[in-house]
């Protein structure tokens, strides 16, 4: 064996060693692949596996709990204090400037966006006091032209709603929500100026019947001087007439409940005395024998109606002044008077017309029951179950330097009357309000409408801050 043949033979060796080694490694690698991917695809299909174990257990228990993510805490846009015995909690926010609320026959709240043209609908859950939270929520009809607000029928089967010019009425259903189209029942409303709300009552004692206020169109109307204008005035109309005609009643025949009547916003039935009551928002920019007083005067008023079917009552169908006669709010700043000036009792203004005085606002009209401060915008009034006490919304003003309003108050009642003196000054009580009221009215809570479910707890909108709360109060 030579030399060169042990080199080649050592060469072809050393080849074939090193392609059995390089072919063992491919297949070690090979098989070292396969087993990785074996148990990539085994740790994917466990976690797979817990995963959708871990989503269904999480659907079941969502599935056994009474609440939704609805019941999630949420803080209030605007620092609030509450009275003594005053408990409130912030139930839904980010609302298109809600307007009424409103309970149906199973305590679902059904409450109109204005700024989205909607209906919500709110079904809560049966826990009582602040506890409770919202179940479930939709919305149930949509219609841009709708203002402010809803009203139900007394077997809770038809709902009203209304724009500026028109009345709707919705079949509904309070275990779905609305179950037809809208058909139009009474026409014939102002669709332009500065008061749009057109506020609908279906009285409890009075079922039959539908009050609608219409508001002045501008701050000085004297179209409110002719009782045809339909005009600053409470109609009412008979539901089962309006139901069954083919074509929309026109707002002038209804009956007129009163007149005289610059912006009624708030309306409710005493559940005692079945009387009807209103809260009217007064003039602005008010001057008297060419004097500028509109800072405190003229007041908010508490007007009262007697009951709607005009039995037992001396004010059915009577006038309550605008746009002639206002209500003293601060007497110390009214001059040249017939007689002494008090709060809550009527007197002309430069807006007047010269046939009118002091003592024809006096004798002539029907004067407040109950004066409130100038420029607080009462929006809703709503009576506790035993009648002792009614619950007003103050929106706040817009048109005075210092703030004033921006709160929900109590006006305590006794057999059917305000306890507090016609001539009073602190007749109702603030339950809520903002505690800073100079960020009004801007940076604060501004209250609309104020309801009670049949448990008697509260419930109130704030547009200003697209917020819905519940509240409770102690029975002291």
């Amino acid at each position: 064996m030579t030399i060169p043949y042990l080199r080649r033979t050592l060469n072809s060796s050393s080849h074939l060693t090193r392609q059995l080694l390089n072919k063992t490694i491919v297949n070690n690698y090979r098989l070292l692949c396969i087993t990785i991917c074996r148990y990539i695809t085994l740790a994917r299909f466990l976690a797979f596996r817990m995963l959708r174990s871990l989503t269904a257990g999480l659907l079941c228990a969502a599935a056994l709990r009474p609440v939704i993510a609805a019941c999630e805490e949420r803080q209030p846009a605007a620092d609030i204090q509450a009275a003594p015995g005053v408990g409130f909690k912030l139930l839904k926010n980010d609302l298109r400037r809600p307007r009424q609320v409103i309970v149906d026959s199973q305590d679902n709240l059904l409450v109109l966006a204005q700024g989205a043209g909607e209906v919500w609908r709110f079904v809560l859950d049966d826990q009582e006091g602040l506890d409770v939270c919202i179940d479930s929520l939709s919305v149930i009809l949509s219609n841009p032209d709708l203002t402010h607000s809803l009203a139900l029928s007394a077997d809770g089967q038809t709902l009203f709603a209304s724009s500026s010019e028109d009345v709707y009425v919705y079949p509904y259903d309070p275990e779905t929500g609305i179950t037809g189209d809208p058909t139009v029942i009474i026409t014939g409303m102002s669709d332009y100026g500065d008061h749009p709300t057109r506020t609908i009552l279906v009285p409890k004692q009075n079922p039959d019947l539908l009050i609608v206020a219409q508001g002045s169109k501008a701050n000085l109307d004297e179209d409110a001087i002719n009782i045809d204008s339909g005009i600053g005035q409470l109609r009412s109309f008979v539901i089962d007439e309006l139901l069954s005609s083919s074509s929309p009643a026109t707002y002038t025949n209804g009956a007129v409940l009163g007149w005289g009547l610059r912006n009624v916003v708030g309306m409710t039935q005493d559940p005692l005395t079945g009387a009807i009551w209103s809260v009217d928002n007064a003039m602005d920019n008010f001057q008297r024998a060419g004097i500028d007083v509109h800072f405190n005067n003229p007041g908010e008023e508490l007007n009262f109606h007697g009951r709607p079917d005009g039995l037992d009552s001396t004010v059915f169908g009577q006038n309550f002044g605008y746009p002639d006669c206002v209500a003293i709010w601060d007497p110390s700043a009214i001059v040249d008077y017939a007689g002494t000036p008090e709060t809550g009792k009527r007197m002309v203004g430069n807006q007047s017309r010269s046939l009118v005085s002091d003592l024809a606002c006096q004798t002539d009209y029907i004067p407040p029951r109950l004066t409130f401060g100038a420029h607080m915008a009462p929006l809703d009034i709503a009576f506790q179950e035993d009648g002792s006490a009614a619950f007003i919304t103050f929106h706040g003003s817009w048109n005075r330097d210092t703030p004033v309003g921006y709160r929900l108050s109590l006006v305590r009642f006794s057999d059917g009357e305000p306890v507090a003196p016609g001539t009073s000054m602190d007749a109702e009580e603030p339950l809520l309000w903002n505690a800073n009221i100079e960020q009004c009215p801007f940076d604060c809570f501004r209250p609309v409408s104020v309801t009670l479910d049949s448990s008697g707890r509260l419930f109130m909108t704030s547009d200003s801050t697209g917020e819905l709360f519940v509240i409770t109060l102690d029975e002291a």
